[in-house]
């Protein structure tokens, strides 16, 4: 029973999305109302309400630093797409690069990795499944090509995922490194 109840709010959040279609800021209040009633509802689950607000802020400071990289990466794909932009870069590319296989390596190779490595949170994606679509690839082809621009950079990637997997888990990251390191 504790584990239904502990995925209660992925449920939720699966059902509003994929189910209801309805849009991510309805989906992602539903979630946090069935996360707050499930901890202050339930015994197993129960915080306090100064707990509850504690637990809300800290949430809050990691959507920040999250929206902080993610904004400025969204900001430029809704002022490319107000200005038809993306259909400027793709026909820009398809000239400089008429070759449609070594398209998909510009921008899978060269584009994709580049911009996530920057920027990351999947902004490299954000930014390339658009300009496939530009270049006339298909919705399918376009979202299979920005995700395997995803696959070169997890190397480098994997450290602000790894920062703030460890802030919400309330993990050291230099601990947890130290502790790999001495397992090797």
């Amino acid at each position: 029973m504790e584990i239904i109840i502990a995925t209660m709010p992925l449920w939720v959040a699966i059902v509003m999305l994929v189910v209801l279609q309805r849009p991510s800021q309805q989906a992602g209040l539903a979630t946090l109302i069935a996360a707050m009633g499930s901890t202050l509802l339930f015994p197993v689950f129960r915080l306090f309400p100064g707990q509850l607000l504690l637990a809300l802020v800290k949430g809050l400071a990691t959507s920040l630093s999250v929206f902080y990289v993610l904004f400025p990466s969204l900001l430029l794909y809704y002022l490319l797409k107000s200005v038809d932009g993306m259909s400027l870069l793709g026909r820009g590319i398809a000239r400089l690069v008429p070759e449609r296989d070594l398209q998909v390596l510009l921008l899978v190779i060269g584009f994709a990795p580049f911009a996530e490595s920057v920027s990351g949170f999947g902004v490299g994606t954000i930014l390339v499944i658009p300009l496939f679509l530009a270049l006339g690839y298909s919705s399918a082809q376009s979202a299979i090509l920005g995700i395997l621009g995803q696959m070169a950079v997890p190397w480098g990637g994997l450290a602000i995922g790894t920062v703030l997997g460890a802030e919400i888990t309330n993990l050291d990251p230099s601990a947890a490194r130290q502790k790999y390191l001495s397992s090797c």
